[in-house]
């Protein structure tokens, strides 16, 4: 059974840095009841909702998730420990990498059979990264950073993904990017992640276009194979492309077609669960409240994704859309939150972003084809 991924939104926005082009601190938060992290009891409630054989998978996610009470943390991980007699139960970090103490590295490798990978935020060498990743202060986060992969390089035996967003900032900068994840912080697993500009999230002057992404990729993919990377180097979206292309379960739900946005739950401090939190948080995207105490049957009603709600509407609606593509064996469809907004309010930049995904294919499979004969 594939794993239900539940993102934990520990502390809300809460957040030790200011990146120019964040997105979270620009979402409706809930946080006025001093509900500044999830209760421990809000999860046991959204756990009761599923099969004793529902895999699961956690994701400590922020604003921060480690601005969260140390106490609290350890509570949390004793919890998910908890939760392995009965369920298979794997947890995830995603983390501005500017945290690290000695209690922190000890609670780490105290949970290593359950903790398997920490993601970092890094958008490339100190010059690209620091223009953009910044703390309150307009300091960088660069060095603070690299120290944070040395101890825990040093300390422990997780495995370290760097996540990149792509902006206006570094796009002209692919080989210098990877040059520096790769060669100088020795990182084998590595998503470049476009930043799009959906809404009125404020980051107007950060966000590229997704054909000026498809282009980003294009010299990407060069500078991988003009180094000889594949075979050891874990650069999505190039690896889950390629998946797709051999016909592989992905492990992004970009390509994943048709259960997507089904496979994932976010929960919030004032106890809110939402789908993805790629989706905007409103009233029209929240499935429920665990406050409400709705018995299971009717939580679980809430986020089938064949009933009749706003998300569930547009997932439908985007299903469609895709079935009758010729390239959706190969794409999946990518993220449906942000097509489904451009389809509503931007045709044109929702056909671009199709027509991006296309370009891509296109011009990835060959190339793929040609090294699989080798």
């Amino acid at each position: 059974m594939n794993p239900k991924v539940i993102i934990l939104k520990l502390n809300s926005d809460s957040c030790n840095l200011c990146c120019d082009y964040c997105y979270e601190n620009k979402k409706n938060f809930s946080t006025k009841n001093n509900e500044k992290i999830i209760a421990i009891n809000f999860i046991e409630k959204l756990l009761n909702n599923f099969s004793q054989n529902q895999n699961v998978k956690f994701i400590l996610h922020g604003g921060e998730p480690l601005l969260s009470p140390f106490e609290y943390l350890e509570e949390l991980f004793t919890y998910f420990r908890f939760l392995t007699q009965n369920r298979n139960v794997t947890v995830g970090i995603q983390t501005n990498g500017t945290i690290i103490s000695p209690k922190l590295i000890n609670l780490f490798r105290s949970n290593s059979e359950i903790l398997r990978s920490i993601g970092i935020s890094i958008d490339g060498p100190i010059e690209l990264h620091d223009s953009v990743r910044k703390n309150k202060s307009g300091e960088g986060s660069w060095m603070r950073i690299n120290s944070f992969v040395n101890e825990i390089r040093k300390n422990t035996d997780l495995g370290i993904n760097a996540i990149c967003v792509i902006s206006k900032m570094n796009i002209n900068y692919p080989e210098k990017i990877l040059d520096a994840l790769i060669n100088d912080m020795k990182i084998k697993n590595i998503s470049l992640n476009p930043c799009f500009l959906l809404e009125s999230n404020g980051i107007d002057s950060f966000s590229i276009r997704p054909l000026e992404y498809f282009g980003f990729l294009q010299r990407a993919f060069k500078y991988v194979c003009k180094k000889n990377l594949l075979s050891n180097i874990k650069i999505n979206p190039f690896y889950n492309q390629f998946n797709s292309f051999l016909g592989n379960p992905p492990s992004v739900c970009l390509w994943a077609f048709p259960n997507k946005c089904n496979s994932f739950i976010t929960v919030y401090p004032d106890g809110s669960i939402y789908p993805c939190d790629e989706w905007s948080r409103n009233d029209k995207t929240m499935f429920f409240n665990l406050k409400d105490n709705l018995p299971p049957e009717d939580q679980l009603s809430l986020y089938d994704f064949n009933q009749d709600n706003y998300v569930n509407d547009k997932y439908k609606m985007m299903i469609n859309l895709c079935s009758e593509c010729k390239f959706v064996r190969d794409c999946g469809g990518g993220c449906f939150s942000i097509r489904s907004y451009w389809y509503e309010n931007d045709i044109q930049m929702y056909n671009e972003y199709c027509d991006y995904r296309i370009k891509y294919i296109k011009y990835l499979k060959p190339l793929f084809v040609d090294a699989t004969k080798n």
